[in-house]
């Protein structure tokens, strides 16, 4: 059984690393929005550097995955020449070196620090989120907290949206809106499935459902699809039953629990909304006449006009172009249709295709299911790639539990 190396220094350079991979808070002392995750930059280029063992291992393990980005970047690049927006570019570049990259320099700090075991590591991503957590429920307890954030950790634009809603945008994370919730949830599922080796994380699950519930409903629904898959992966009848109880009970009376609280009228509005429109979608399917739904199968559903666009793309994204063009979508699928058509699809989607039969393969079926239900969810209501840090994540842990199985079947061996 591996231990964690005694390095206290190592080790907590370990897990500021991790709260920088998987949540990426804006750099205080900068006036643009660069998140922290650059930081990271700087070991990661001593260390391939150095043309480590364990990077040449790594590499030739994912050469598929490389291979992937290097196509990726070429057609992006001959895009760009072609009339496309130079910002995919940076997007490709990015996604390359923090989930492929990365991913590798974490692996060598992993083993660095004597964690060689899925349950050994699953534990720290749970540290981090628990560490995330409190700092959202404290933001949350206390107001001026929340304001030393607002005005050092988050890169918040004039009359944008988090600037006229007070009431969401708890932690310190890049896009709390989204991005932060989805990657919350991940890390909530996940405890269930190591629950027994964490029941310590127990006592943080109010924050971090805060965490989820407070900053973007959708993480609500992943959450909700992480138990189902959850319950058909996992036979325990008690801790399935317990859950089901506490979901139960709490989706009866949250509005009690909120006002206890002092949660805002806004805010519960806002959840009250949102569990509105769940009753409408479950009772009515997908053709409700209003609200997100509608608007994401409505005006958002911008295909292309031509031949030409569906197979090549118009060159950009839709996203945020209402005022310039009048249409404008926040779906992901739609908006990579938008840019490069097809082609671009094609070649993007296939790293879903490259770590699910991965997966398979190392008969994670879980995480395959959450990994497919993620990105079908993510990208139908935004962005899940090419650079979404929820990609991160996820890229994160797959490298890691198939490293796991490579060296336990060497062993074995």
């Amino acid at each position: 059984m591996s231990k964690i190396n005694t390095n206290i220094a190592l080790y907590l350079f370990l897990i500021i690393c991790l709260y920088i991979y998987i949540f990426n808070p804006y750099l205080p002392f900068l006036s643009v929005p660069i998140g922290s995750i650059k930081l990271l930059y700087i070991p990661l280029a001593f260390f391939l550097l150095q043309k480590t063992k364990k990077y040449r291992l790594f590499k030739n393990e994912n050469k598929q995955i490389l291979n992937y980005f290097i196509c990726l970047f070429v057609f992006v690049v001959i895009r760009y020449f072609t009339g496309g927006s130079p910002l995919i570019i940076r997007d490709i570049t990015s996604a390359t070196i923090e989930a492929f990259f990365l991913p590798c320099y974490l692996l060598y700090l992993l083993d660095k620090c004597g964690i060689s075991e899925k349950k050994i590591f699953i534990k720290q991503l749970l540290i981090i989120s628990a560490i995330a957590a409190l700092i959202s429920i404290s933001a949350f307890i206390f107001p001026s907290f929340h304001q030393f954030i607002r005005d050092n950790f988050l890169y918040i634009k004039e009359d944008s949206f988090l600037d006229l809603i007070e009431w969401r945008g708890y932690g310190i994370a890049e896009c709390l809106t989204s991005i932060y919730s989805y990657d919350q949830a991940l890390l909530c599922i996940i405890w269930l499935f190591y629950l027994k080796k964490n029941k310590w994380y127990t006592f943080f699950l109010p924050a971090t459902l805060f965490s989820i519930v407070f900053n973007a409903r959708t993480g609500i629904i992943l959450f909700f699809v992480g138990i189902v898959i959850y319950f058909i992966h996992n036979r325990n009848l008690f801790y399935a039953t317990l859950i089901s109880l506490f979901l139960f009970f709490f989706s009866d009376h949250y509005e009690d629990f909120f006002k206890v609280i002092n949660v805002s009228e806004d805010a519960i509005a806002w959840i009250q909304d949102f569990s509105t429109e769940t009753d409408e979608i479950l009772e009515s399917g997908l053709t409700i006449e209003s609200g997100t739904t509608s608007t994401l199968f409505g005006r958002m559903m911008v295909l292309p006009e031509t031949p030409e666009q569906w197979l090549y793309g118009r060159g950009y994204s839709l996203f945020g172009k209402r005022e310039e063009l009048g249409v404008s979508s926040d779906i992901g699928f739609i908006n990579n249709l938008s840019y490069g058509g097809i082609i671009y699809c094609v070649l993007l989607y296939t790293l879903i295709v490259i770590v699910s039969r991965k997966l398979i393969k190392h008969q994670e079926y879980w995480l395959f299911f959450l990994f497919l239900s993620f990105f079908l969810i993510i990208h139908t209501k935004g962005n899940f790639m090419p650079s979404a840090g929820i990609l991160r994540l996820f890229m994160l842990i797959f490298y890691f539990f198939c490293d796991i199985d490579k060296k336990y079947k060497s062993q074995l061996d």
